[in-house]
């Protein structure tokens, strides 16, 4: 785990790919924002933007994207085509690709 402190009152917290920030000892804003890799190709989608309404699976023509939990995720992206239909299709603009 790496841990850089600011201040006092601000610590960050990298664990993996998920960023965990401490805004004061007391209250806590979690951002989640899993990446996904495979063969040169990034996917980073943001759980706080993400409302799983489900948009990224239905326009994906590679069957990219599942949701679970209520959020979306990317365990197929070794079939994404780098269409970059999902960005595009995604109202919150929860998802990041390196390709688009």
């Amino acid at each position: 785990m790496f841990i850089t402190y600011v201040s006092s009152f601000c610590r960050k917290f990298f664990i993996e790919s998920w960023l965990i920030f401490s805004h004061t000892q007391r209250s806590y804003v979690i951002i989640m924002s899993p990446k996904f890799e495979a063969e040169g190709k990034v996917i980073e989608i943001d759980h706080n933007k993400c409302d799983g309404d489900g948009n990224c699976v239905d326009v994906c023509p590679g069957s990219v994207f599942v949701l679970e939990g209520g959020k979306s995720t990317a365990p197929n992206i070794a079939e994404c085509t780098e269409c970059c239909a999902c960005v595009s299709g995604c109202p919150q603009e929860a998802i990041k690709h390196s390709s688009c």
